[in-house]
């Protein structure tokens, strides 16, 4: 039988008894990336609408009132609790 065992380090390190240590934490300062503004908006028939904006949206219920937000990295429709007004 063959065992092949890969080691790196020093054999003094490696008969200490004990967890394995490791190499202090190192820390970097750095500079934030410009991120690009990058207009969101929601798309309903054609037409863009900001973030925060409210449309009556026709759903199987009949018009419900919705709110453009963002959802994890995208836009969104959220609907809402409010009915729609009325004009």
């Amino acid at each position: 039988i063959f065992f092949l065992v890969l080691s790196s380090g020093s054999a003094a390190a490696q008969s200490s008894v004990g967890p394995p240590t490791q190499a202090p934490a190192t820390t970097h300062q750095g500079t934030a990336l410009k991120q690009p503004n990058v207009p969101c908006t929601c798309r309903f028939r054609g037409d863009d609408y900001q973030i925060g904006e409210r449309i009556c949206l026709r759903g199987p219920q009949g018009p419900q009132l919705a709110q453009c937000a963002m959802t994890l990295n995208n836009t969104s429709w959220t609907f809402l609790e409010e009915a729609c007004p009325t004009m």
